[in-house]
C-alpha cells in the first residue's frame, strides 16, 4: 500500500512531467514556424515610431574647410596588424579618427591618406621619407 505522501508526490511529478512535455511540444512548433520562415511582424502601435522602419533625415552639409592642410607630422606607423596605427603630431589615431580637423581613411606601410577639405593627401612613413633623403645624399654632392 502507498502511502498518502508518496501518492501526493507521485501525482505532483507526473503532472509536472505532462506539463513539461507540453512546453517542450510547443517550443518545438514555435522553432518550426520560425525555421519555415512564415512569422511576420506586424507594428500596429500608430502613436509611437515603427522601429522596423528608416526615417529619412535631411542632412546638413557642413562648409567645407579651405586653406591648406595643416602640419601633420608622421613619426610612426603600426600597419601590419587588424587595426593599423599611426603616430601624427604625437598623437597615436587610427582608420577614421580626426587630427586637426584631417580625417584619417588609410594606413598602409608607405604613409597615411587623410581627407581635409574634400581633398585626400598622402602623408608619407617616416621610413620612405628617410630613404629618400638618404638616396638623395648618396647620389650626388660632395663629401661633408
Amino acid at each position: 500500500m502507498i502511502r498518502p505522501k508518496k501518492r501526493i508526490l507521485i501525482i505532483l511529478f507526473t503532472i509536472a512531467f505532462i506539463f513539461l512535455i507540453r512546453q517542450i511540444q510547443s517550443q518545438e512548433a514555435t522553432l518550426s514556424t520560425v525555421q519555415g520562415g512564415s512569422i511576420k511582424i506586424e507594428y500596429t502601435a500608430e502613436t509611437l515610431k515603427d522601429p522596423f522602419q528608416e526615417e529619412m533625415r535631411e542632412v546638413k552639409e557642413e562648409p567645407i574647410q579651405t586653406g591648406p592642410l595643416p602640419s601633420l607630422t608622421v613619426q610612426g606607423i603600426v600597419w601590419g596588424g587588424a587595426f593599423p596605427q599611426a603616430i601624427i603630431n604625437s598623437k597615436v589615431v587610427k582608420i577614421g579618427d580626426t587630427i586637426e580637423e584631417a580625417r584619417i581613411i588609410e594606413i598602409s606601410k608607405d604613409g597615411i591618406i587623410v581627407v581635409y577639405g574634400n581633398k585626400k593627401y598622402n602623408l608619407s612613413a617616416p621610413a620612405v621619407t628617410q630613404a629618400e633623403n638618404f638616396q638623395k645624399k648618396a647620389e650626388g654632392g660632395t663629401h661633408e
